[in-house]
């Protein structure tokens, strides 16, 4: 994958610029998932649960397009995608809910 992403290879003629300008635009539209729902006129509550809805969709979404390049089970790499989003989106609130204590 770090081929791919960065352009790494001697045989290939992709620039580090380029692939520096496309990873920050994708890393925006990951973020559009977390962001869109807060921006609909609904109530906090409703935001979080259409906000957590959208990521699942979204990182499952991405998991599933890696199979392009790896070339493995589309339903399995989905999975691993959401299962490792979910996994950092806990350790973020628990951190998150416990800094809460020292503030």
């Amino acid at each position: 994958m770090k081929t791919v992403e960065f352009g790494v290879n001697d045989e290939d003629s992709r620039h580090p610029i380029v692939a520096m300008f496309i990873s920050g635009g994708l890393f925006f539209v990951g973020s559009l998932p977390s962001i869109i729902s807060f921006l609909l006129p609904f109530q906090i509550n409703t935001c979080f649960i259409i906000c957590c809805l959208f990521n699942t969709v979204s990182l499952f979404g991405v998991g599933t397009l890696k199979t392009k390049i790896t070339k493995t089970n589309f339903c399995k790499s989905g999975m691993e995608n959401l299962s490792i989003g979910a996994l950092g989106g806990l350790v973020s609130y628990v951190l998150g809910y416990l800094f809460s204590f020292i503030i």
